[in-house]
């Protein structure tokens, strides 16, 4: 024999994710930002990630600040956070 393989299935329970602390919001002063084609420069509001409550919408222009990277959303976007912790940007309808 070369190589035997093994799958095994289980029922089980619904997983519950652990819900992130949310962390006390330091305030940021907007920034000039150069959106190039996609508005030239705006004032973006910039927020902190971890602040953010989980199913808050935020509309763009505007950062998302944390302390491994930053999410820039565009004029005409809007990001929210989803119940595992996800960034979630979409068009807003026009």
């Amino acid at each position: 024999m070369v190589a035997a393989r093994v799958g095994v299935t289980a029922p089980f329970d619904r997983v519950e994710w652990p819900q992130a602390p949310a962390r006390a919001s330091h305030p940021f002063a907007p920034r000039q930002v150069d959106f190039d084609q996609h508005g030239g420069v705006c004032t973006a509001q910039v927020v902190d990630r971890g602040a953010l409550e989980l199913g808050e919408t935020v509309a763009g222009p505007c950062i998302v600040e944390e302390p491994a990277s930053t999410t820039l959303v565009l004029p005409g976007q809007r990001v929210r956070k989803d119940d595992l912790g996800n960034l979630l940007i979409d068009e807003v309808d026009a």
